[in-house]
């Protein structure tokens, strides 16, 4: 079975975003939807038929806000998988050509590779990408957004998130990430990134309206109507 997940942990606000991504998925296709939420998040009667399931994850003592991405291979309940960040939203139709480009890969994610210069930067720390390729012993990093994944339940792909958690609980985790909104959160992106790095797969790299995902702040020059589902990026 192929379905989507996306994660509302802890903030009722997440759940509210989840919803809108079910109905942008609904209007578009009819591939399901699931949630996983908190033990304490109420799931309102109005969002329930959004949902083909909803899954009620306790919280782990310390995979804590978005390294709770690395838990999703033993959470999803599909074969096929697309991750979504709940803040995310369906676009067009288009994302079929996706669903059959992937099939048969174990984890993919839309990127780029990098072996030196800035990664992963943001208010809260910026890696060096020569550094990260040096402590890896590889050429080059994938650089990405972890807002879209893909993975199959396969061996390729559970040894990708026990990776990103074996790196997250070693010895190097600071110089690997940087700890993120809360106590005790480490951005997820640089242990995936180094986790990819280290079991050789490659980012899906696309230009321009052939994108996967956009994120909508990097946006210089864009066209999107929703109604439609057109895209055009520049």
């Amino acid at each position: 079975m192929e379905g989507y997940i996306v994660l509302a942990l802890h903030d009722p606000r997440y759940l509210d975003l989840a919803a809108n991504l079910a109905l942008s998925v609904r209007r578009l296709e009819t591939r399901p939807v699931s949630v996983v939420i908190s033990p304490k998040i109420e799931v309102p009667e109005s969002y329930q038929d959004l949902f083909d399931r909803i899954i009620r994850l306790d919280e782990h003592p310390t995979l804590k806000g978005a390294m709770a991405k690395t838990l999703l291979f033993g959470i999803s309940p599909y074969a096929r998988t697309m991750y979504i960040d709940a803040d995310c939203l369906l676009f067009n139709s288009r994302i079929e050509f996706y669903w059959r480009r992937f099939r048969g890969q174990a984890f993919a994610v839309e990127g780029y590779l990098q072996r030196s210069g800035p990664v992963f930067a943001c208010s809260l720390g910026v890696k060096q990408a020569e550094d990260l390729c040096k402590l890896l012993n590889v050429e080059r990093l994938p650089v990405f957004n972890s807002g879209v994944m893909y993975f199959e339940a396969c061996d390729a792909s559970k040894q990708v998130f026990d990776t990103a958690i074996e790196l997250f609980e070693g010895q190097h985790k600071d110089t690997i990430s940087y700890p993120y909104k809360h106590s005790g959160e480490y951005a997820d992106e640089p242990f995936f990134a180094c986790a990819l790095a280290k079991n050789g797969i490659l980012p899906l790299q696309t230009e321009g309206s052939e994108r996967w995902q956009v994120t909508t702040p990097n946006l210089i020059d864009a066209v999107m109507d929703l109604t439609v589902g057109d895209l055009r990026v520049a």
